[in-house]
């Protein structure tokens, strides 16, 4: 199992969740889209709501908390890949 942390649309904290691979991970955000306020169900069968899916996930939780308006600009305007 691979932990993946993602921000909660509170935009303060993070959740941990469960998956098999991060391919799975990626297929589970995938399934939802973006949105503020997502539920989705990790591998381990839990279900998370309240998810910030804009964001997207990071294997580093340090990494995923400091994840702001910029990080989204960079994504959008292609400075960041």
């Amino acid at each position: 199992m691979v932990t993946v942390y993602v921000k909660n649309d509170c935009g303060c904290c993070t959740t941990a969740m469960e998956f098999n691979s991060l391919q799975s991970a990626e297929e589970a955000f995938a399934k939802v889209g973006f949105g503020n306020g997502m539920s989705i169900v990790d591998d381990a069968g839990q279900e998370h709501g309240g998810v910030d899916t804009f964001y997207g996930f990071s294997t580093d939780e340090d990494e995923q908390s400091s994840r702001s308006l910029g990080y989204l600009v960079e994504l959008i305007s292609g400075s960041r890949k």
